[in-house]
């Protein structure tokens, strides 16, 4: 274990050559908690008789914390919670908990949209949420449209539907087999 200096400088002696060193940065160390390497860990593999200068790049980091609900204000969870920033690639995801609450972590300072989703179906989106800070706090519920819920619903339903209906036409029902209500002939 090695501490930097002022400069933020460590020196690393004694190590195995042709082996792989693993380099992680104790963040309990770090006085800036919302600083954070950009890489979890670094990789290097050094030869003989050289000396090699590896640097760590750290940047900011937050969270975004918040809690969905329905309209009538009915707190929702198993939601999915993701944050994607302009490009649309996704940078944190995570589920809503029982009471509806969720937090992203570990999110580069930036902006970035916050969607919320249930079985793959965009329910709404937030636009440009910022996060400049350690903890981004949501003040007000996400209100999730029951009503974009329930058409999901019925389409699943109607899928479900057309799913029986081929497999009765067929000659078989994957429901009877599941719940053994399928008539058996016995010789």
């Amino acid at each position: 274990q090695v501490y930097t200096d002022e400069k933020g400088t460590a020196i690393l002696a004694d190590l195995q050559t042709y082996e792989r060193t693993i380099l992680i940065v104790d963040m309990e160390s770090l006085i800036d908690i919302s600083l954070q390497p950009e890489e979890e860990i670094k990789k290097v593999v050094l030869r003989p008789g050289t000396i090699r200068t590896v640097d760590l790049k750290f940047i900011h980091k937050g969270a975004v914390e918040g809690k969905i609900a329905n309209p009538e204000g009915k707190r929702l969870f198993g939601y999915q919670i993701t944050a994607v920033d302009a490009e649309k690639k996704e940078i944190a995801q995570t589920f809503a908990d029982l009471d509806g609450y969720f937090i992203l972590d570990g999110i580069p300072y930036g902006t970035y949209n916050i969607i919320i989703s249930k079985e793959g179906n965009v329910l709404t989106e937030l636009v440009d949420v910022k996060v400049d800070d350690v903890a981004v706090y949501l003040e007000e519920d996400i209100v999730v449209d029951t009503d974009a819920i329930n058409f999901f619903e019925d389409i699943d339903t109607e899928n479900e539907t057309n799913r029986f209906v081929e497999e009765h036409e067929k000659g078989y029902n994957s429901d009877e087999y599941l719940n053994n209500t399928f008539p058996i002939d016995v010789e």
